[in-house]
């Protein structure tokens, strides 16, 4: 007989200052309620000209019906008369497995632009007014296939995947 139970992510608090220490804190939490390894994101965008605004609060410091839309459009009001643009996108990925008492954080980054109006109809968050200067074009304007090699998770991922490949990594 097996039992079964569901946590919803929403459950866990994100209460770090970083990306790191909330992407630890759901890995953590999770591997000590399934006695399993697991892995733990957080992720958003920092716009260096707001001090890293929205940062950690990115999916939550507005509370809006329609999601990123709005948050998009007041992020492009706030950035109307900035002309240092300069964005990231950063992704902090822990694996923990506390049976065996690792953690590990791997973190990947894209740079980009904030562009001066949304522009296409991929993606999500902010893709759409996220600039890509070497591609000219937003990450709303690339295919998700284009985006899964070069985005701020595919780096983190690519970084854990090079840690558990290693020679001499014998945990995983």
């Amino acid at each position: 007989m097996s039992s079964f139970w569901v946590l919803k992510i929403e459950d866990i608090e994100e209460t770090g200052a970083t990306f790191i220490e909330n992407a630890l804190i759901k890995a953590r939490t999770l591997s000590k309620l399934l006695q399993k390894p697991v892995l733990g994101d957080d992720s958003g965008l920092e716009i260096l000209a707001l001090d890293n605004f929205p940062g950690i609060y990115s999916a939550r410091w507005l509370d809006t019906t329609d999601g990123f839309m709005q948050a998009s459009n007041v992020i492009l009001e706030k950035m109307m008369n900035i002309k240092f643009r300069d964005c990231r996108y950063v992704c902090a990925l822990a694996f923990v497995d506390v049976t065996k008492n690792i953690e590990k954080v791997f973190v990947g980054s894209l740079n980009g632009l904030i562009h001066s109006e949304r522009q296409g109809n991929y993606g999500f968050g902010y893709d759409a007014i996220f600039y890509l200067p070497e591609y000219k074009k937003t990450l709303g304007e690339i295919t998700a296939q284009e985006k899964n090699q070069i985005s701020h998770r595919a780096i983190a991922i690519q970084k854990m995947l090079n840690w558990i490949n290693k020679e001499d990594n014998n945990e995983y």
